[in-house]
């Protein structure tokens, strides 16, 4: 999926400011359906839990859809990671893979006591932090990710 993203995004942007070349923010675009897909796996495993819908949707519809769409997720942003910093990659992933290791140990410790009261209230919370925080981000880097590139003296692949 992130081969054709940027393939249409080339395509489509080569008569523009870039000249058709391919700049690492169109990796960025492959990341929505993967939010959207994180956020309903989220609802579809604290709405299904708490209203007892059944394993099929809890395990599958929720959990199997969350981690298909995260590891996706990661895979795309570690590739926008070494698109972006080429004589930084190495440490962006560092960087990258302890602070997912961090929130995971984290996490638990964070988690207020309403989130224990009931399923759908603590999953909701979650999806939608995760749609702000991810979107938001997202729109930063997209609008200046090349901008903050320049501005770091970074190289890039682009």
């Amino acid at each position: 999926v992130g081969d054709w993203t940027v393939d249409f995004f080339v395509r489509r942007n080569s008569s523009s400011s870039n000249e058709g070349k391919r700049v690492p923010e169109y990796r960025l675009w492959a990341l929505l359906p993967h939010t959207l897909l994180i956020i309903v796996g989220l609802l579809l495993f604290g709405i299904g839990f708490n209203n007892k819908l059944g394993w099929p949707v809890e395990v599958v519809g929720g959990v199997g859809v969350y981690y298909v769409a995260n590891a996706a997720a990661g895979g795309i942003l570690q590739t926008y990671i070494i698109e972006s910093y080429f004589t930084k990659a190495v440490h962006g992933i560092a960087l990258f893979n302890l602070a997912k290791c961090v929130m995971a140990f984290a996490a638990p410790f964070l988690v207020p006591e309403w989130a224990f009261k009931g399923f759908t209230k603590a999953f909701v919370v979650q999806a939608v932090a995760t749609a702000a925080l991810t979107l938001a981000t997202l729109a930063v880097l997209i609008a200046f990710g090349a901008k903050l590139r320049r501005a770091q003296r970074m190289v890039s692949s682009a």
